[in-house]
Order: C-alpha cells, then structure tokens, then sequence
C-alpha cells in the first residue's frame, strides 16, 4: 500500500503536503477516518482470501477491472468509511479477528454490496484505459502518464466548478452530452463516489478518440483556452488543439 511507488506515473514531483493530486484523502483524524478515501471491491472482498488494492486509493479508480465489479467507498447499512485497520479494536492479541469484508462500525457484510457492470460497456474501458496507462506509464493520447491524469484532474475540476464566471466547460459539457452535472456546493459526501464516477466516464469520452470528440463539444462554444490553463500548466498537445479552435 506505499503510494510513493505512484511518483511520476499518476502525479509528478515528491509527496511534500497532505493533499497529493489523484489521490483520494482518507481524512485522517487518530485512528479514525472521516473521508471516503479507502474503496474497496465487494466481489475481491468475496474471494477465499479477501484483499484490497493499492489503486483502491486512486481518485481515477471506480471500478475492479478484474471482476467487472463497481467499488464501493462506504459501508452502505451504516454509511461509516472503509476503515479495515480497526477490525482489530478490542482484539489487539489476535490476527483478523473480524474478516476483511465486515464493516468496522456495524459488522455489515460489505459482499453484500456487489454491483457488476457489462463487458466493454462505457465504465469498463474507462478502467481499463486507466489500469492500463497506470502499468504502463503511458498510454495512446500522452507518453507520460501523468501528464494525462493532469489533464483528467483537471477537467474534473471544471466540470464540478461553482463558479458563474468560469463555468463556460461544464455548460459546454452539459449542453452537448444532455446532463446535468453537480456544483462542489451541491455534492453530498455520500454520493461523491457516483458523481465521480459520472464525470470521468464523461471525461474518457472527451479524450479517448483525441482530439475528435473533444473538438466536437468545444469548438462551437464560448470556451476558451484561460478557462482550462487558469490553474494548471497543461501539456502542449492539449494546448494546441485549443489554441487552434481560434
């Protein structure tokens, strides 16, 4: 579980603060957690030997390519975040007292929560192109993988904006794929997982066939190239696709 081994493939540069871009904050307060920054995979959790994965802690994670299975970031009986290091409370003389699949707070069975999805369907080639890009360190659109999860963290972030003055991407988005996407000041906690899940699937189809689809929803609209580079350096083959809408 060292998330350092994820340096200069899913975020550039050394782990330097609490908050380390495309990786989820397990809102650590002692031993307790207060964010849903642990997933886990409810049909894993159903193998003869349970476990839990590294990229379970990735923001770009929504899914177990493996199983075809929907991961889950919260016991959905109690609604308390995935804390599998305090199975062990009260049975500090003993090894996995409690199984891995059982919620911490009310020994809810997390199996119960499986949800499989379709074979090559939208989210499964989501996940696949980022487990892939992830192994491999690239992928088709981008030779350094993290360059591509800056650009995905990024368009993340203008599609959850609550800003009026610089929300001309998220309408953009929303006009052409006929949805309505949540602001950051409307998202519960509790849903954050779904919401997440929507718009990187949206995001993948923004960039899968690059720059196709992406030139499709943005060259007709009011977006411009500050409304993507206001924050963030992004690399130049996004750049220059933009700067040629003009």
């Amino acid at each position: 579980m060292f998330l350092g081994s994820y340096q200069d493939i899913v975020f550039n540069g050394k782990l330097l603060s609490s908050y380390t871009p495309g990786i989820l904050n397990l809102g650590i307060n002692h031993r307790k957690r207060t964010r849903f920054g642990q997933l886990a995979c409810p049909s894993c959790l159903s193998k003869d030997i349970p476990f839990y994965r590294k990229e379970w802690r990735l923001f770009f994670s929504t899914g177990c390519s493996k199983c075809q299975c929907y991961l889950i970031d919260k016991c959905e009986k109690c609604l308390s975040p995935i804390a599998f290091h305090r199975l062990e409370n009260g049975y500090k003389e003993t090894i996995l007292e409690q199984p891995l699949y059982v919620c911490f707070n009310c020994q809810y069975d997390l199996r119960k929560s499986t949800r499989f999805y379709k074979k090559d369907s939208l989210i499964d080639t989501y996940q696949r192109t980022i487990d892939n890009t992830i192994n491999k360190g690239y992928n088709h659109i981008d030779q350094y993988s993290f360059s591509y999860f800056l650009v995905l963290l990024n368009l993340m972030r203008l599609l959850t904006t609550s800003s009026k003055k610089w929300n001309r991407v998220k309408l953009a988005v929303e006009f052409f794929f006929e949805v309505k996407l949540k602001t950051r000041k409307e998202l519960n906690p509790i849903d954050e997982l779904e919401d997440r899940r929507i718009k990187l699937t949206i995001c993948h189809q923004l960039l899968d066939d690059w720059p196709v689809t992406f030139t499709n929803v943005f060259k007709q609209s009011n977006v411009r190239l500050s409304d993507f580079t206001r924050e963030c350096f992004l690399p130049f083959w996004f750049v220059k696709v933009i700067k040629n809408f003009n």
